[in-house]
């Protein structure tokens, strides 16, 4: 569709006039879709689309483009190029209380039922809608609780399991009202986001980032025991999610962070995972990246080791990871937070560790105080670890 009857608006930044031939030319179709595509030109074309948005949502941009969807309901191309437009104007965050004040929410919806077996409309709809929920609580809540936002979003994507960028967005849909309203959520809801999730997840053809979509979407319903045992009660497919992506650090660290949601809120299922491979496979990382010099994944991985070994610390599991967290020792002493996790660590392991393996344990630890001599609770931690030693008469 070309922007023709438009460019010479969109260049001298003239909004009032885009707005202005819009509503001037109301009936011509032809003309609207080039408008609402000089609305998006205009705030795409400009490194700093915010302020463009804004001046945009000044003249008018955000009434026209939810008139022009809502008076042509029938025109796919009205309903494609109006969620383009809309997300753009997205962008500025007083465009956001323009939306919500004209019921930008109702028309994305009522769009999306209209257009259900549409897939290019589709996509359109569920981006616009992730970003606008993303950036409205009170849409994000109405969408939830008045319109059954997340079986409006599962009956939706599930109508198009082959095609990534809707499966993306419709993720990116759930986690924005499973992130912010938790506690109100019934648990048939929380059932079947999870199943759908999990189903994505296990596909060998998943993109990175709908996996992380998923990731931090399972990680936002897993809150309680109930939860955790409708996902975790078989947690093989943690394993081998782990395993496959262990080599992508942006997909580990969402892996890493579900792991250790999963101590806090369910230890008893995060045991369980750590007994039936969940901690072979955090020791497989461990030695993936040990000398790697990736400080901030390794961080995250004593990390969560910390937390497991804190809910069980048996002979096995601390004679499995004990290697690999004094190698970690010798090669991270510079980073003072993975020592201090790393204390926590081995003051937990050293009731199971024979003593040929911390000979030289007590010289480290003071080499580390005398490094980082200002960091109070890495030499508090030391100490701790010290006087851990002399308890257990290791010399």
């Amino acid at each position: 569709m070309p922007l023709a009857p438009f460019d010479p608006a969109v260049e001298a930044k003239e909004y009032d006039a885009i707005v202005r031939r819009v509503r001037a030319e109301w009936t011509d179709r032809h003309v609207l879709v080039a408008g609402l595509m000089a609305i998006q030109q205009s705030i795409n074309g400009w490194l700093d689309g915010d302020v463009e948005a804004k001046s945009l949502g000044v003249a008018g941009a955000c009434e026209v483009v939810l008139d022009a969807m809502a008076a042509n309901m029938e025109n796919e191309e009205v309903q494609f190029y109006g969620c383009q437009a809309f997300r753009f104007l997205a962008t500025a965050s007083r465009n956001i209380f323009r939306f919500e004040a004209k019921k930008g929410l109702d028309q994305l919806n009522h769009t999306l039922v209209y257009y259900v077996t549409t897939p290019r409309v589709v996509e359109q709809v569920l981006w616009t809608l992730a970003t606008f929920l993303d950036a409205s609580e009170p849409s994000t809540r109405r969408f939830l609780v008045d319109m059954d936002g997340i079986f409006t979003v599962l009956k939706t994507v599930q109508r198009y399991p082959q095609m990534k960028e809707i499966q993306l967005h419709g993720c990116r849909c759930l986690a924005a009202m499973t992130t912010r309203f938790q506690k109100i959520l019934r648990m048939d809801q929380v059932e079947a986001t999870g199943v759908h999730l999990l189903g994505l997840m296990v596909q060998s053809t998943a993109e990175p980032a709908l996996l992380i979509s998923c990731l931090r979407g399972l990680t936002s319903i897993t809150t309680s025991d109930d939860s955790a045992a409708l996902f975790f009660a078989d947690a093989s497919w943690f394993r081998s999610l782990f395993l496959m992506h262990i080599k992508d650090e942006s997909i580990l660290a969402e892996v890493l962070f579900l792991y250790i949601s999963l101590c806090h809120v369910s230890p008893h299922h995060a045991i369980e995972l750590s007994v039936q491979g969940g901690l072979a496979c955090l020791r497989d990382a461990l030695s993936l990246y040990l000398d790697r010099g990736e400080e901030s994944t390794v961080y995250q991985l004593v990390r969560l080791l910390h937390h497991i070994l804190t809910l069980h610390a048996a002979p096995s599991a601390a004679t499995l990871v004990a290697p690999l967290v004094l190698a970690c020792q010798a090669t991270y002493d510079a980073h003072w937070k993975i020592q201090i996790e790393l204390c926590c660590i081995l003051r937990l392991a050293l009731p199971h560790l024979p003593p040929s393996l911390l000979r030289d344990q007590k010289a480290r630890l003071r080499r580390l105080q005398t490094l980082h001599p200002t960091q109070s609770t890495l030499v508090r931690e030391c100490n701790y670890t010290l006087q851990a030693l002399l308890d257990t008469n290791y010399t």
